[in-house]
């Protein structure tokens, strides 16, 4: 119930800038954040579909030299997938 509010309050946008910090922690704790409130909610789903930027910087994180945040990167873009066949283009 609270990841449904947390998405419905704007965390998605807010928790989307943390991953421009240079700091793979912070990285990974934003990441596990989406990662949860994507999590079989097709709402917050869509909703990170459509924060700008979002996706591509998903997209650069799965990048080898992004850091340590590979995995976490494609399990947000999976919980999409999975989670939401609106939020992802086909």
């Amino acid at each position: 119930q609270n990841k449904i509010q947390m998405g419905r309050d704007g965390a998605i946008p807010a928790l989307s800038l943390l991953l421009d910090s240079e700091d793979d922690n912070i990285r990974y704790q934003s990441l596990s954040a989406i990662s949860e409130i994507a999590f079989r909610d097709s709402w917050n789903c869509n909703e990170i579909a459509h924060t700008p930027g979002l996706l591509e910087r998903l997209a650069e994180l799965l990048h080898p030299d992004a850091g340590l945040t590979q995995e976490d990167a494609a399990l947000v873009i999976n919980n999409c997938a999975a989670f939401c066949e609106e939020a992802v283009p086909r």
